[in-house]
């Protein structure tokens, strides 16, 4: 005898079946992509902190530059103040003493200011490796 209630009952597990799948799926498919979002998110991070210490890497260079260019300016303002130093005190009264003075005071304020520039830089490695290591 054929009962309807049987075909139903079939009828109704072969579509949970179907449903239970369909879901198990879209699970699956939504793991996968949260997965791969992680894998790019920390290649993501993983490509910036590269890129900083590439940046690090140009900044240490530069603050090299800075402090040699500082030696430079100091060996400089030591040869000026020497020649204002040896000069006739006749001399260092007139133009010459003069000129050499204000030299010798814009080598102090240029090395000054190289200082404070490396001071910055080193500020700016410190806060940018914070940055890599989190």
């Amino acid at each position: 005898m054929y009962d309807i209630r049987e075909e139903v009952l079939l009828e109704m597990a072969r579509l949970e079946r179907e449903c239970v799948q369909r879901i198990a799926a879209k699970l699956a498919a939504r793991n996968e992509g949260q997965a791969s979002q992680t894998l790019r998110k920390t290649t993501m991070n993983d490509s910036r902190r590269k890129a900083i210490r590439d940046a690090l890497s140009k900044i240490e260079e530069a603050k090299n530059a800075l402090e040699e260019a500082k030696s430079e300016l100091e060996t400089l303002k030591d040869e000026e103040q020497e020649y204002y130093d040896n000069m006739p005190e006749s001399f260092q009264g007139g133009d010459k003493g003069s000129t050499a003075e204000a030299a010798v005071s814009n080598l102090e304020d240029a090395i000054n200011s190289l200082d404070e520039a490396v001071g910055n830089v080193e500020e700016a490695v410190t806060k940018a490796e914070e940055a890599v290591e989190g």
